[in-house]
C-alpha cells in the first residue's frame, strides 16, 4: 500500500501530539504557564507605568515653569509704585492684571498639585508591582524546576517517537511529507484521511466531495484535497 509510510508517520505523529497534550495539560506545566504569563503582565505593566511617571513628570515641570513666570509677572506689577500712577484707568489695569494673574495662579497651582498626587499614585501602584515582580521571579524558578524535572520523565518516549519519524521521513515520498507538514503546521490532523466512494463525504469534515473530484477518487492509489478542510483524501 503506497500509503503505508505516510500512514505510519501519522500515527507516530499523534502519538507525539497526544504526549505533547498530556504535558501541557499537567498541573506542572499550567502552574509555570500562569506563573510565566504573571511575570510578564507584571514587567509590563512597569513599562507602562515608568512610561507614564515620566509623561507626568514633564507635565508637572511646565506647570511648575508656568507657576513661577505668573509668580513673577505677579511680583513685578505688586513692586511697581502704582500709587504713583496718576492715570485713574492705569491703576485699574494693573488691578484687573494682577487678579487674572491671580486666578491663572491658582489654577496652575491646582493642575500641578493634582499631577503631583498622579506621580505619587503611579511611583506607589510601581513600587507594588515591582514586589510583585520579585515574587513571581521565585515562584516562577520554582515552577519552571518542577515542570522540567515533570517533562524530563517523557523525554525517552518523545525520543523515542522522534527517531522513529526521522527513519520513516527518509523513506517516504517528498510531496507526501511536504503536504503533510504543511497541513500538520496549520494544525489540520489527521492529515491524510481514507477516503470511502460510497459515502463520497470527507471523513473527517464530513462536507460533500464535488462530482469532478469524485472522479479523481476511484483507484487504488488515487488521492486528492479535500476542497473544504484541504485534507488528503486516498483511496487504500
Amino acid at each position: 500500500m503506497q500509503f503505508q509510510s505516510i500512514l505510519d508517520y501519522q500515527n507516530l505523529d499523534t502519538d507525539l501530539l497526544k504526549v505533547e497534550s498530556e504535558i501541557k495539560g499537567s498541573k506542572e506545566f499550567q502552574s509555570y504557564y500562569q506563573t510565566k504569563n504573571g511575570l510578564d503582565a507584571a514587567t509590563t505593566a512597569m513599562v507602562k507605568l515608568n512610561s507614564d511617571a515620566g509623561d507626568a513628570i514633564v507635565v508637572y515641570e511646565k506647570l511648575r515653569a508656568s507657576v513661577n513666570e505668573v509668580e513673577a509677572k505677579i511680583k513685578d506689577i505688586v513692586e511697581a509704585d502704582i500709587a504713583a500712577l496718576e492715570d485713574i484707568g492705569a491703576a485699574d489695569y494693573y488691578d484687573r492684571q494682577v487678579a487674572q494673574l491671580l486666578e491663572t495662579l491658582n489654577r496652575l497651582e491646582r493642575d500641578a498639585q493634582r499631577c503631583q498626587t498622579r506621580i505619587e499614585e503611579i511611583k506607589n501602584t510601581a513600587s507594588k508591582t515591582m514586589d510583585q515582580g520579585k515574587l513571581l521571579q521565585v515562584k516562577l524558578r520554582d515552577a519552571e524546576k518542577t515542570f522540567r524535572e515533570y517533562r524530563a520523565g517523557f523525554a525517552e518516549k518523545i525520543s523515542g517517537i522522534n527517531k522513529e519519524m526521522a527513519e520513516l521521513e527518509k523513506k517516504l515520498p517528498p510531496k507526501y511529507l511536504e503536504l503533510y507538514k504543511s497541513l500538520r503546521k496549520n494544525k489540520v490532523m489527521p492529515a491524510f484521511v481514507e477516503y470511502k466512494q460510497q459515502s463520497k463525504q470527507c471523513a473527517r469534515c464530513y462536507m460533500d466531495i464535488p462530482a469532478g473530484i469524485q472522479e479523481k477518487l476511484k483507484n487504488v492509489g488515487d488521492w486528492c484535497e479535500c476542497p473544504n478542510c484541504r485534507r488528503i483524501l486516498y483511496i487504500p
